[in-house]
């Protein structure tokens, strides 16, 4: 018994072993580090997260210089140090990849120091000429362009400079993205001339990525010094004397791919929203962005599936559907304003939409969508216009009923509209004057139109589910607010401005006018956490304007769409 034991452990040990390095072998890891042009196309295991850090080149130093004076009958010398080159950036971006990638890259490289300058008796001191700038370094694929800037050579223009060069400056994220870093690299040491002595000539570091991603630290290579010869990205040495300045260090691009499972996805913003980029199977993704996904489900549904699942034949006819439907509880719905959050089938770390992220899809300011086909599959592209991130919704249709059993049941079920619209839960259910408890908000869409919409979005219908991050995303700056000002909230001295919360923000601004609906016209009236403003002290029978902006730590969003009220007459 004790053999068959340790044989078993022996097994499993074997196996684990095996399925470690079977996922290690899946990552591809591709290290560019001779200068220039380089392209590298990726197609292999989707959906992949994909890692991109790049290194700038550091600038070349300053030769050194000398100057001859006279001295009696003879000559003396004095030698000076030049500057030192600046050090390169260093960036990094994670994206999220569901097709082919081709990377087109542009490794800097390191600026060349530049010759020693001497000068005979007569005339002031001179310096030599700057180092070299190093090169920058870029990766473009798909709309994606990051760049690691060069550092700087040492010195300026001019004949007496001994400035230490500037290091490569940290870039801005392009747009959209979560995964992004950046770090500057540092400046290099200033000369010295006429100093007889030699000084510090020590180049800049480059710049350092730490705690993003895979790899543990990513660039950081030192500057050139007395003793050390220049590190990759590091800014060159500046020359003592008869010495000509040291070059910088080459730039670096180092991508790594990573194949991920069906229940991960690191998904993509659009219009300050992070979209999964795959609909909701069941706690997991479906397989790619054209797949519907195996299960649709209610509004607040515990259960989801299609019949072709539970095996009860195409998803046409007058099947066994009451029997289908009593399983999936469908001769009731959820009469509550809240998809209870122990009912939501996304993966974990993500959730349903709500009204208001639908509606940023719908942001024609900042969102494009177009009809397309993708992989035989037709749908709703949605395009950040900014950033260039897109999504990719499937037509997947809808099943619905026409009509009920006797005892109340729908029957009758059936999907129509595949190939020809889409249908998406929110989380929001239907709200105001004319609120009731059967229907809820939706996205729907078809070839020529495209709608946030509770009309006719019964809750015993059947729709499926893109998912959004669970958590606020602040490093993206939020969406635009949608403005509500309730007409029973005006009095004759005060408004009541109310709006949705907006995914990633943490305040919002208020703004008013009482002249103009432009919204550079406008004042600020107020700062607040919540999602509600009472705009006090106001004149009455007087038309106000009113406008919402929401904030983060990466900025502010663009103004909502202006709303008008009038406070009572007197």
């Amino acid at each position: 018994m004790k053999k068959l034991v340790v044989f078993v452990l022996m097994v499993i040990l074997i196996t684990s072993v095996f399925i470690v390095q079977l996922s290690a072998q899946n990552v591809v890891r591709r290290d560019f580090l001779e200068t220039g042009n380089h392209t590298f196309t990726y197609n292999e295991r989707f959906p992949a997260m994909i890692e991109v850090y790049v290194l700038g080149a550091g600038g070349g130093g300053q030769g050194g210089h000398s100057k001859a004076y006279q001295q009696g009958l003879g000559t003396r010398t004095e030698h000076g140090t030049g500057a030192s080159g600046g050090g390169g950036a260093a960036a990094y971006i994670r994206v999220n990849a569901t097709s082919s990638v081709t990377f087109n890259i542009t490794v800097g490289a390191g600026g060349a120091g530049s010759a020693r300058h001497n000068r005979g008796v007569g005339g002031s001191w001179e310096s030599a000429s700057p180092g070299s700038a190093g090169g920058d370094t870029t990766v473009r694929f798909g709309s994606t362009t990051i760049t690691a800037q060069g550092g700087r050579g040492g010195a300026v223009s001019g004949a007496q400079s001994v400035v230490g060069g500037a290091g490569g400056r940290a870039g801005t994220a392009p747009g959209g993205h979560a995964g992004w870093a950046s770090e500057s690299g540092s400046n290099g040491s200033d000369g010295r001339h006429n100093a007889d002595l030699r000084v510090s000539n020590r180049g800049g570091n480059a710049g350092r990525i730490t705690g993003n991603g895979t790899e543990s630290s990513f660039g950081g290579g030192t500057g050139h010094t007395n003793s050390v010869g220049v590190q990759r990205g590091g800014g060159g040495g500046g020359g003592y004397g008869n010495e000509a300045g040291t070059a910088g260090g080459h730039g670096r691009v180092l991508i790594i791919i990573t194949p991920l499972s069906p229940s991960e996805d690191i998904g993509v913003v659009i219009n300050g929203v992070r979209w999964a980029t795959r609909n909701v199977d069941h706690r997991s993704f479906a397989s790619r962005p054209e797949d519907s996904g195996s299960y649709m489900y209610m509004w607040d549904g515990e259960m989801g599936g299609t019949p072709e699942r539970n095996g009860l034949g195409p998803l046409m006819g007058n099947y066994a559907w009451e029997t289908y439907v009593r399983i999936l509880g469908w001769g009731s719905y959820h009469r509550g304003e809240v998809w209870r959050p122990e009912n939501d089938p996304s993966p974990p770390g993500w959730r349903l939409p709500t009204e208001h992220e639908i509606r940023s899809l719908l942001d024609k300011d900042k969102v494009s969508s177009e009809w397309m086909t993708l992989n035989g599959v037709q749908g709703r592209r949605y395009t950040d216009i900014a950033t260039g991130a897109t999504i990719f919704l499937p037509a997947a249709g809808k099943i619905s009923y026409d009509v009920r059993t006797a005892s109340g049941i729908p029957m009758n079920y059936f999907l129509n509209e595949k190939n020809e619209a889409g249908y998406y839960w929110s989380s929001s259910t239907n709200t105001g004057p004319n609120a009731n408890d059967f229907t809820a908000y939706a996205l729907w869409f078809n070839r020529n139109e495209e709608y946030a919409t509770n009309w006719d979005q019964y809750k015993t219908f059947m729709y499926f589910i893109r998912p959004v991050w669970a958590t606020a995303d602040t490093s993206v700056r939020p969406g635009r607010p949608y403005i509500n000002v309730p007409a029973q909230t005006a009095t004759s001295n005060q408004i009541q401005v109310n709006w949705p919360a907006v995914t990633g923000a943490d305040r919002y601004n208020v703004y008013f006018s009482t002249s103009s609906s432009n919204t550079r016209n406008m004042t600020l009236a107020g700062t607040v956490t919540g999602t509600s403003f009472t705009h006090t002290g106001l004149r009455s029978g007087t038309q106000y304007y009113y406008s919402v902006t929401a904030l983060n730590r990466s900025g502010e969003s663009d103004y909502s769409a202006v709303a008008v009220r009038d406070t009572l007459g007197n």
